[in-house]
């Protein structure tokens, strides 16, 4: 069933990486292991970040500040067509002409997704439907770069977006980090639980593209599609799939913490067990048959359960917590004191769970998942005003 999104998948990074020679490598935050760690991330009933219409473009226009990223396709321009010879790709092929002249004024391929025969086959049906599917999206971001026309971020995401796909049901990976980063980050963005459901209703898009016997069928599946994902799911994989572009071009320098929204998708990380940098040294992803993601790290640990250095400064310097940030701590110690290694409770008492501020609020310590820790109320309490280093070295 795959056979063609596989040829795709590899032409698209050779179209994505055509204006340069040498590819950049991603900068990965590491710690020192001796083995590889692999991240097992589990469906728990997670809710995506919340990304406005507003956000998308913000962040559009962050990821394009440096220049035009690469390999963005030319402007469709009318082209003769060639008759081809399967009948039910031909009709569809004419739906599609008939689509391009209602929204251009003109009869010509608007999307270059007919084939050298002119007909829309297989793959041209799978990119219109993905057109149709993120429309509201492309056309939100494509408003907020001006150096791109919408039918130019349609396409590029549109080949990402597949790409990501394929590389994660291919049982022989053909790509390479950049996937790798757009789907992790995307886990980070929306939860394994949403993550299950875009990759399920893109199945579910192939099986109704083969019932499809016009050009209204491929549409609909599309629409479908968008439905299923909702507005919020597609603006998120627009702006995770054009940072991933940006970062593997090198134009993009920071991280996806620094995207809009990133500070709720750490919390929504760390909830599932791992820091957003550390997923950019992903080697490899699969989605196990009970909705679980599988993710070798390649070298970068997922999150230990113990002390924070913590942090300090910025807008959440001396602030309370938010109850998703407490609620990331506790979830990532899986509910044990960082210190002393008991249970915590919501009961009044010693075993109380109390979030610390690793470095204290009073000396500038934020209200960032960085900084946050499960602890008991005993141990909290003997911390006080420390910060985790001075509390432990005074325990020693």
């Amino acid at each position: 069933m795959l056979g063609w999104p596989k040829t795709m998948a590899v032409w698209v990074v050779t179209f994505l990486c055509a204006c340069s020679t040498a590819i950049p490598g991603l900068p990965v935050q590491q710690r020192r292991v001796s083995a590889p760690s692999v991240l097992v991330i589990r469906p728990g009933g997670y809710k995506p970040v919340d990304l406005s219409r507003e956000e998308l473009q913000q962040g559009m226009r962050m990821l394009y500040a440096n220049g035009p990223l690469p390999g963005l396709p030319k402007n469709g321009r009318p082209r003769f067509i060639l008759a081809g010879d399967d009948p039910m790709q031909r009709l569809k092929a004419e739906g599609y002409l008939r689509w391009c002249h209602h929204i251009t004024g003109k009869r010509f391929d608007c999307w270059d997704d007919l084939n050298a025969s002119g007909e829309l086959d297989d793959e041209g049906a799978t990119f219109v439907a993905l057109h149709f599917a993120f429309a509201e999206a492309l056309e939100d971001a494509a408003s907020a770069v001006r150096s791109m026309t919408a039918d130019q971020v349609r396409a590029m995401l549109s080949v990402l977006f597949l790409g990501m796909i394929v590389e994660l049901l291919s049982p022989e990976p053909v790509t390479k980090i950049l996937f790798m980063v757009s789907m992790s980050n995307l886990i980070a963005f929306v939860g394994v639980d949403v993550f299950n459901n875009v990759v399920k209703g893109f199945i579910s898009m192939l099986d109704e593209l083969k019932l499809a016997r016009d050009f209204a069928g491929v549409r609909v599946a599309g629409i479908h599609y968008g439905q299923r994902m909702g507005p919020t799911v597609g603006r998120i994989v627009v702006m995770v799939a054009t940072y991933g572009v940006a970062k593997f071009a090198g134009l993009f320098k920071g991280s996806a913490l620094d995207l809009p929204g990133g500070s709720r998708a750490a919390a929504l990380a760390e909830a599932q067990g791992f820091r957003i940098p550390e997923i950019e040294g992903t080697r490899s992803l699969t989605l196990a048959a009970n909705g679980s993601v599988v993710i070798d790290l390649g070298g970068a640990v997922a999150m230990s359960a113990g002390p924070k250095a913590g942090s300090s400064g910025g807008p959440g310097a001396g602030k309370r917590f938010s109850p998703q940030t407490k609620d990331a701590a506790e979830s990532h110690a899986d509910g044990k004191c960082v210190f002393c290694g008991k249970e915590t409770t919501d009961e009044p008492g010693p075993s109380q769970r109390n979030t610390d501020h690793a470095q204290p609020k009073s000396r500038g310590g934020n209200n960032t998942i960085d900084n946050a820790q499960n602890t008991c109320r005993t141990c909290n309490l003997e911390k006080g005003a420390k910060t985790t280093e001075e509390h432990l070295q005074g325990a020693k």
